[in-house]
């Protein structure tokens, strides 16, 4: 009993110190969190980092804004551009977003808000912008 006991708080204290390890080696530059500066972005509900942009997370309010996400600059916090979804009307509640293969960005509208249950979700998925402008896709 008290070899896998010795074990596991060997195992615990091995991951405290890679966790404190890992924080100190930051350069502050948004890899130890950051945050938002936008009032725009008043429930921010997923962040997706960008692969065509270093240091750019992509982030989404969770309901009521609108069909848009943000690029926001992890070294200030503040969004660097809008992006506004066309043709997909008024999201119910957008819960996750992420880049998939061929740097494309899925956003989930997966959420059960305004009403409950729902029979369907929908999953928009839009090229990741070259450009970091204010844009309608």
């Amino acid at each position: 009993m008290r070899r896998p006991f010795a074990l596991l708080a060997g195992v615990l204290l091995m991951g405290a110190f890679a966790a404190s390890a890992s924080a100190a080696d930051g350069d502050g530059k948004g890899d130890q969190g950051f945050t938002i500066k936008d009032s725009r972005i008043a429930e921010s509900s997923g962040l997706a980092a960008s692969r065509l942009h270093p240091g750019i997370y992509w982030t989404h309010n969770d309901s009521g804004d609108g069909p848009y996400i943000y690029a926001v600059d992890s070294s200030t916090g503040k969004t660097v551009a809008r992006v506004t979804l066309s043709g997909i009307g008024a999201p119910r509640d957008t819960e996750a977003i992420s880049i998939g293969p061929g740097n494309q960005i899925y956003l989930g509208d997966i959420g059960d808000n305004l009403g409950g249950k729902w029979p369907y979700v929908w999953i928009y998925r839009l090229p990741e912008p070259k450009k970091l402008v204010d844009q309608t896709v």
